[in-house]
């Protein structure tokens, strides 16, 4: 999965499972920061935050809540091992 906060402010951070993210881009002057992990059980449920610090110094905070969803089929290699 991947997660991404997007901001015109420089000073743009993601937070996710209690760690800040503050390595920014800056696209055609849009900052983004992003996340890209492979999503397990324990990732359902999680906070997300973007964050950032305007010129006057004013915090902007926005959050959701991760909700995972889906089965999950296990495939069968030629090797007799089965894989999630």
């Amino acid at each position: 999965m991947t997660i991404t906060c997007r901001s015109y402010l420089k000073s743009l951070t993601l937070e996710y499972s209690n760690v800040v993210y503050k390595s920014t881009q800056n696209t055609s002057g849009i900052y983004t920061v992003s996340l890209t992990k492979v999503a397990t059980k324990k990732d359902n449920g999680q906070w997300i935050k973007c964050g950032a610090v305007d010129a006057i110094g004013s915090q902007i905070q926005r959050t959701a809540i991760l909700w995972i969803s889906g089965e999950i089929y296990p495939i069968y290699s030629s090797s007799g091992i089965w894989y999630l």
